[in-house]
């Protein structure tokens, strides 16, 4: 395997050939347009500044020489920047190979520029990140960042959500350094060198983030209160909003605008502990192809095969799972995995039942533990904290469930403001995101949630 190392008086090159010696490979380091085209992989380092290394590459044509490679390319910190169309860092117009712009760091919210030391990524299926554990810690030095785009497979949040890895055909980039990254930078690179012979040219290119995970769904949410659409702030049905008073309506538009799934709350139903809106469950499931799960108030065997008889793809169920295991397990084994949707509700990762009326001591990572060994597949969490304030989903919290639970479909729930919300809960392996006061308070632009 000849790899060739670009030389082009940029720093922390030596620490990559190190890296690469010590995975046995051996490497050159060249700025030799033929020996860097007859490599068989090129990796493109380098800690500096934008404007100083462009000027290099031009007077010495490796400019053009790195835009006409084929061979698969890998950018590393300054080096991933470089392949960009055009840097902040005094105004400099890069290699072009990647459609994105690289930005400054904000200073704010008690960070500090530069972004030094480790920190997660968040990577999308591909092979540049196979055999490494989910949101792995990868180590960082850098001023300048590449705004997200359609070639970006990993982020990182630094008070914004920048692009720690790319792949745009046979070049890809990393923002952070594999060669100071212990075990999953070694492997990172050992997928460079070894894996990527398979898939060179072949990737497509990534539109975003949603696109790139397959079976994400945007759920949007049906609180019902009297026959009415309503949203809860944090739960607190003191704090109640209305938003239509023809449920079945809004469904219809839903559907219409392709939507495919629907999380349907029969919040009077919680609070009476048995549910109250079959009828309206009913109704949409009826006149809509809609795939509802419903939860409020199921407690007995009579409720849940009401409930499926009235049209409910999926029974979403929460308090029983807590107060009455045997049962919960008991319709787990009758109706399957794929027909039971553990509900989860938490406050400060305590779960909270009833409608959120009862807060309990259970913890959340110990009760999906039991869960999860019973056999239970798919779940939605909500932290009430955040439900309905638009302040941005617990990506954090979600992160650890998926580490701790891999094999989970979860479904995230509260705090959803905005589209890019949803890149976000993708990116991190979640299946879906549950959305309720954003859509309904832009209920004009469904559209922009798909």
């Amino acid at each position: 395997m000849k790899i060739a190392v670009i030389r082009y008086n940029a720093g922390n090159i030596q620490s990559v050939l190190n890296a690469l010696e010590r995975l046995g490979v051996a490497a050159i380091l060249t700025d030799d347009p033929a020996e860097i085209r007859a490599a068989e992989r090129v990796i493109f380092p380098g800690v500096g500044e934008a404007s100083t290394a462009m000027r290099y590459l031009r007077e010495r044509g490796l400019d053009e020489v790195i835009r006409s490679l084929t061979q698969p390319v890998l950018g590393i910190c300054l080096g991933m920047q470089l392949l960009g169309e055009h840097s902040e860092e005094n105004d400099t117009e890069c290699l072009g190979i990647v459609p994105a712009r690289v930005r400054k760091l904000p200073n704010g919210d008690g960070l500090k520029v530069p972004h030094v030391g480790w920190n997660t990524v968040q990577a999308i299926d591909n092979q540049l990140f196979e055999n490494i554990t989910p949101n792995p810690y990868f180590y960082f030095v850098h001023s300048f960042a590449m705004e997200l785009n359609e070639a970006t497979i990993a982020q990182t949040d630094y008070g914004i959500q920048f692009t720690s890895a790319v792949q745009w055909r046979n070049f890809y980039g990393v923002q952070f350094h594999p060669e100071k990254s212990a075990g999953a930078g070694e492997q990172l690179l050992r997928n460079f060198i070894w894996n990527s012979i398979e898939i060179g040219n072949s990737f497509p290119k990534v539109a975003n983030f949603r696109k790139a995970v397959a079976n994400f769904d945007t759920v949007p949410a049906m609180d019902l209160i009297n026959n009415h659409c309503v949203r809860l702030r944090q739960g607190d049905f003191a704090q109640r909003t209305d938003y239509a008073a023809d449920p079945v309506a809004v469904a219809k538009q839903f559907e219409a605008t392709g939507f495919q799934r629907l999380h349907m709350v029969d919040l009077d139903g919680a609070r009476a502990g048995k549910p109250q809106h079959l009828h309206i469950l009913q109704r949409v499931a009826a006149e809509t192809s809609l795939i509802i799960d419903f939860s409020g108030g199921i407690k007995t065997d009579a409720d849940i095969e009401a409930v499926f008889v009235a049209g409910a793809a999926m029974a979403a169920i929460g308090s029983v799972a807590v107060k009455d295991k045997p049962l919960f397990f008991k319709w787990l084994q009758k109706y399957g995995p794929e027909k039971t949707l553990l509900g989860v509700d938490v406050r400060d990762e305590k779960l909270a039942i009833s409608g959120w009326l009862e807060q309990t001591e259970i913890g959340l990572f110990e009760f999906l533990e039991e869960m999860a060994g019973a056999g239970v597949r798919q779940v939605f969490c909500t932290d009430i904290g955040r439900d309905g304030l638009l302040t941005g989903p617990s990506t954090e919290l979600y992160q650890r469930v998926l580490a701790q639970f891999p094999g989970l479909r979860l479904i995230a729930s509260g705090g959803v403001s905005k589209p890019e919300d949803l890149a976000e809960l993708a990116a991190i392996g979640c299946t879906g995101a549950i959305v309720g006061k954003a859509i309904y308070e832009d209920f004009e632009n469904l559209k922009n949630w798909l």
